[in-house]
């Protein structure tokens, strides 16, 4: 092995540990079809902003006990206006708040708890989802 490749491989061995990862198990249907039930979604948790459209895994903000992550897309983020229903009422998402939804209309998300605040719930980015079992 040349000087060079050993170079690069020791480097990009540095730069993959310092990632930090997280494997979670999806047995919901709030996201399907995006992310199928019984499939395995790779979670990156060195994230500090979340974009409308990204898929999240946060603790529940309803039960803290429940240790099972849930898994929802952004819909929302800091500085945007969230209207009520009927437009009665609405508010503006502060810096670290997010408004997160489900696929699925019987399924919990925002429209239940409000919104997430990303220091005190949000674990991280979904960035694989995997559907092969071993």
């Amino acid at each position: 092995m040349s000087f060079l490749r050993r170079i690069d491989l020791v480097a990009e061995i540095a730069y993959k540990s310092r990632t930090n990862f997280l494997r979670i198990k999806n047995s919901s249907r709030a996201m399907t079809p995006r992310l199928p039930p019984h499939s395995t979604v790779t979670i990156k948790t060195d994230v500090d902003r979340f974009y409308v459209g990204d898929i999240i895994a946060f603790r529940n903000p309803v039960n803290r006990f429940d240790s099972t992550p849930l898994l929802r897309e952004v819909i929302a983020g800091p500085g945007s206006l969230i209207e009520g229903e009927g437009g009665d009422s609405s508010f503006t998402l502060e810096d670290n708040q997010y408004w997160v939804a489900s696929r699925q209309p019987d399924e919990v998300d925002s429209q239940t708890f409000g919104p997430i605040n990303a220091d005190d719930h949000i674990m991280g980015r979904a960035v694989h989802c995997s559907t092969m079992r071993h």
